[in-house]
């Protein structure tokens, strides 16, 4: 069959239906790219929270916290603060020295305002008066939720 023997209009219309279809197509994936940067976004500010308050010591505990508040919200950020003053107190007191790594980060779950994300961590600690340094390994879920243009965490929990 001979492409002039198909009417100049059905032609047309097969033309703009595959130029319909690539820019449907170059929409989707546009989206598909800034859902996968939020994500990155929420995981990244998971792993920063769980590697401050793996990664401790006395002289920077004050400043790790008010980081660490700064990145939440809501009933969470109410939490963090309430207990802020206590937890610096008894890491200088016993002057602590944690090491945090990361070993892990999955999402668990996310929709356009919620994310779960879930942190495995490992922190070498050492406290004074005592000669030898601890090795702890934490699992950690943490929620985060939208809020305008970042996240903010609005809970933590060590998980199993």
């Amino acid at each position: 069959m001979r492409l002039t023997r198909i009417p100049l209009a059905v032609r047309a219309l097969v033309v703009l239906a595959l130029l319909g279809a690539i820019a449907w197509q170059g929409v989707e994936a546009s989206a598909d790219r800034r859902d996968d940067d939020r994500l990155q976004e929420a995981v990244a500010m998971a792993r920063a929270q769980v590697l401050d308050i793996t990664t401790l010591d006395s002289d920077s505990v004050g400043a790790k916290l008010k980081a660490m508040a700064a990145r939440t919200s809501g009933d969470f950020q109410d939490q963090v603060t309430s207990i802020a003053a206590t937890f610096i107190e008894i890491v200088r007191e016993k002057k602590v020295v944690a090491t945090g790594r990361i070993d892990g980060v999955g999402v668990a779950s996310s929709s356009d305002r919620d994310v779960s994300v879930l942190v495995a961590s490992t922190a070498v600690v050492t406290e004074s008066g005592k000669a030898t340094s601890t090795t702890r390994s934490y699992r950690i879920k943490v929620s985060l939720v939208r809020a305008k243009d970042s996240w903010k965490i609005n809970g933590m929990e060590f998980v199993q």
